[in-house]
């Protein structure tokens, strides 16, 4: 394994247009269960960085975390958001989440315009 590893959470995804998770119409979607660091048993710094580009985005991306190996839907929980639905943002976020986590998803509510360029994780 190299030194780092990313994994995307979200690909681009315009509203209005399906994509993956996606409909095209829904307000809210989940995209899909990644790896996060504690997956692998090597590394165990527990620290992983989130990086998030959109423009003229409205709604809220939640990072979602669990510590199961099997989650059920219950094992998830929130542990970043980005975005609160009242105004547009068109930026770049990054920030850093310590936590043993196994698997991380990118969760989207209150999607009402803009593009979601990408979410990825980076460990």
């Amino acid at each position: 394994m190299s030194d780092y590893s990313t994994q995307l959470l979200l690909p681009s995804i315009y509203h209005g247009v399906p994509q993956g998770n996606y409909d095209g119409s829904s307000a809210s979607f989940t995209g899909p269960t990644v790896e996060a660091s504690s997956y692998y048993s090597g590394i165990t710094n527990g620290q992983q960085t989130i990086a998030i580009s959109a423009s003229q985005f409205l709604g809220v991306i939640s990072i979602q975390a669990t510590l199961e190996r099997n989650p059920e839907e219950d094992d998830w929980v929130t542990i970043y958001e980005y975005g609160d639905y009242s105004s547009a943002i068109s930026e770049n976020s990054m920030t850093t989440l310590l936590g043993n986590y196994v698997w991380l998803r990118a969760n989207v509510n209150y999607f009402e315009t803009g593009i979601i360029n990408e979410v990825r994780a980076i460990y």
